[in-house]
């Protein structure tokens, strides 16, 4: 118990301090980024993965067309394979983070854009658009 403890506040100490710093925290973090969420134990994606898959028809999933926002490494798109989707576009801000989940194929599109009221590159026909937390505690 003692390491996860210190593992958790190794990991608090890389969040950033201010909303100008978030691009280089997950550029800096990419190559660790999915280890460290497997040590945190992160529930957010198989959770999120879940309740899409509870409130579309199997039938339905192949054909609907996801934007996961925040896609980061994948970790959604990846849960969201597993239960039968196959459309899954990924916009996130970090093209260092992008690249983890481009190496293994997870997504049709990858968009490195901010959101703001005019993104620039949001793709046509999205069918449901996702921006979960890494930790869901219910």
């Amino acid at each position: 118990m003692a390491d996860n403890k210190s593992y958790l506040l190794h990991f608090e100490d890389r969040v950033p301090c201010s909303s100008q710093q978030p691009l280089k925290y997950y550029t800096d973090f990419a190559g660790t980024y999915n280890q460290d969420c497997e040590k945190l134990g992160t529930s957010g994606p198989a959770k999120t993965a879940s309740i899409v898959a509870d409130n579309i028809s199997e039938n339905l999933r192949a054909n609907v067309r996801v934007l996961d926002v925040g896609a980061g490494t994948g970790l959604v798109a990846v849960e969201l394979r597993n239960r039968g989707f196959k459309h899954i576009d990924a916009l996130d801000q970090s093209e260092a983070i992008l690249s983890i989940a481009k190496a293994s194929d997870l997504y049709e599109n990858y968009i490195v854009d901010y959101i703001t009221e005019s993104p620039s590159a949001t793709p046509s026909g999205i069918n449901l658009l996702l921006n979960i937390p890494l930790n869901m505690n219910n």
